[in-house]
């Protein structure tokens, strides 16, 4: 719940919701209720967690928070990965690995014989390769900000 409203699922197929969308600095309390209370639907199992934000700000403000860390045990060591492509730092794929122009669309690919097959897989990229990189550090960075503005007129 947010501010007493029930949100929906960030999940499509579980009652689930990732509370990493709401920054620490607009939180005021979070209350964590594990028994049934009347006043709260009873369509949750485990728990009910209300998240309470902060009131509007009277003044605008932003926030930018960098932080650095690393685990001692594997600072300094190589690790393998696999050779991909530039973006793959930020999990986002280049075309690297984009399959071949002659795969067929999902379910197809069963009906085909032995040798069409073939043909697909021979399209697929072939560099099996791996690069060697030093241990990366954690990396975090928050920006959280708001303002208090009038968005409409009064008619």
């Amino acid at each position: 719940m947010l501010n007493g409203i029930q949100l929906s699922s960030t999940e499509p197929d579980r009652k689930t919701f990732s509370f990493d969308l709401f920054p620490a600095n607009v939180i005021e309390t979070l209350v964590i209720n594990k028994t049934f209370i009347p006043e709260y639907t009873g369509e949750w199992g485990g728990g009910l967690i209300q998240v309470n934000t902060k009131d509007i700000p009277n003044k605008d403000f932003f926030n930018v928070q960098i932080g650095l860390g690393g685990n001692t045990a594997t600072m300094g060591q190589e690790f393998l990965i696999q050779k991909g492509g530039k973006w793959d730092f930020l999990g986002i794929d280049d075309g690297y690995r984009k399959l071949p122009t002659n795969m067929p669309a999902k379910n197809a690919f069963s009906i085909l014989n032995e040798g069409q097959k073939t043909d697909i897989g021979k399209g697929f990229t072939k560099n099996l390769g791996y690069n060697s990189i030093g241990y990366p550090e954690n990396l975090s960075l928050q920006l959280d900000g708001g303002f208090n503005t009038k968005l409409l007129e009064k008619i």
